[in-house]
């Protein structure tokens, strides 16, 4: 199983990623940390899934402060689920934001509308939303929900 994590925070990556190999035997994951190096994994390699921050900067680059260097979009996540669209992927999508809101003003939107509108948007590829806080272990029981259900694990016994 072939997935890409897209998350521009080093320490809820490193959760993630130690967790998915705690559960799904011979993963191979890909990071991003950006809006545009996404879009590049995608054109280059075919994920079986997607896991997606919804907040992310445009470009990556270490040596930038976003808030300064970067332009940072509060719906990054949408550009690549439009890519993921455009280009007819069977990639599965699930956004895993530390932000129970997105936006600001008049675009605030909470994370619940969030994953309606995008279950509506994006039928054939987005599967759900989690919530993800550091200090809750709540976020891999979400996470281990997908797997159960099978929206986001493929049976690896029938690729043996």
């Amino acid at each position: 199983m072939i997935v890409l994590l897209v998350e521009d925070e080093i320490s809820k990556e490193r959760s993630i990623i130690n967790y998915l190999r705690e559960i799904v035997k011979g993963i191979v994951i890909h990071i991003s940390r950006s809006v545009t190096s996404a879009i590049i994994e995608l054109r280059h390699y075919d994920f079986d899934y997607v896991l997606l921050d919804m907040s992310l900067p445009l470009f990556d680059n270490a040596d930038l402060s976003y808030s300064d260097s970067n332009e940072f979009d509060a719906f990054g996540g949408t550009a690549i689920l439009d890519e993921i669209d455009r280009r007819q992927l069977s990639s599965k999508v699930i956004v895993i934001t530390a932000f129970d809101t997105l936006g600001e003003g008049a675009d605030l939107i909470s994370l619940s509308q969030v994953t309606i509108d995008l279950k509506q948007d994006y039928p054939d590829n987005f599967v759900g939303s989690i919530y993800y806080n550091a200090s809750s272990l709540a976020w891999k029981y979400e996470l281990s929900g997908f797997f159960t259900r099978g929206e986001l694990i493929k049976n690896e016994d029938t690729n043996s």
